[in-house]
């Protein structure tokens, strides 16, 4: 089955049934159907959406984001599927005395984890997948190669690497409160966020693969005061609208 979410709803839940967490039903499927079901939620442009899984972990999706999880975890395993970009808050859980471990799968990495909050970049048009520990400690491997975070680092993924640095780790969270957060974000990225918040198709000509950008944006500003702010760090922007599609094109 699928189902549009209500865009007046900030997330999801399973209790009684698949519910939005303001307690209303979501499908009238039970909860004995549910349990047998994996889920995916796909969250479009310029949307945030909110998953709170069986076992009471919480998951943000950010815009064009992916994740595929069962609704009832099974006693040896907790396992999801992430596509884009989720900030996990992961409850531990025991079986007979025993940590019962949780995994992120993405195109790139394996983040393997017990309880902890952790964000993760995984965009299927960028070149790396990356991992930054807030709270707590992850594993984070690629098949061949794993490292272990401590908060406030970071395993970047790109190429069949895994580098592990450290980083302000507020700075890639920033998205859960509605912010752009800048800290020598490259131009690709900072085009990225915009193409996936506001909409837009992006032409860059500029060849500024150089630039890089510093600073703070609420996601609540319209398009046109990011563009004026941006602008202020020497790249220029034209919008033009063909149909119904606004077109961005970067020219300096």
């Amino acid at each position: 089955e699928q189902i549009e979410l209500r865009g007046d709803q900030q997330g999801i839940m399973l209790t009684e049934g698949l519910n939005y967490t303001d307690g209303s039903a979501v499908t009238s499927l039970n909860l004995n159907e549910l349990n047998k079901l994996n889920a995916t939620i796909h969250v479009p442009k310029g949307s945030m959406y909110r998953v709170i899984l069986a076992d009471g972990s919480h998951v943000i999706l950010n815009a064009v984001s992916t994740l595929t999880y069962p609704l009832a975890f099974n006693q040896d395993s907790r396992d999801v599927t992430l596509s884009g970009e989720g900030y996990f808050d992961i409850v531990k859980k025991n079986q007979a005395g025993k940590r019962i471990p949780f995994t992120v799968h993405t195109a790139q990495q394996k983040v393997s984890v017990t309880g902890t909050q952790f964000n993760i970049r995984a965009y299927a048009d960028e070149k790396s997948t990356i991992s930054t520990l807030v709270e707590g400690g992850i594993t984070v491997s690629n098949g061949k190669n794993q490292v272990h975070l401590k908060p406030n680092e970071q395993a970047s993924t790109s190429y069949g690497k895994i580098q592990k640095q450290v980083v302000d780790a507020s700075a890639y969270i920033a998205w859960t409160k509605d912010k752009f957060l800048f800290h020598e974000t490259e131009l690709a990225e900072v085009l990225g966020n915009i193409n996936r918040w506001y909409d837009v198709v992006i032409h860059d000509q500029s060849n500024r693969e150089d630039m890089h950008f510093y600073g703070e944006i609420a996601r609540n500003k319209k398009l046109s005061e990011v563009l004026n702010l941006l602008e202020k760090s020497g790249v220029k922007f034209k919008i033009k609208k063909q149909g119904i599609q606004h077109h961005l094109y970067v020219i300096k």
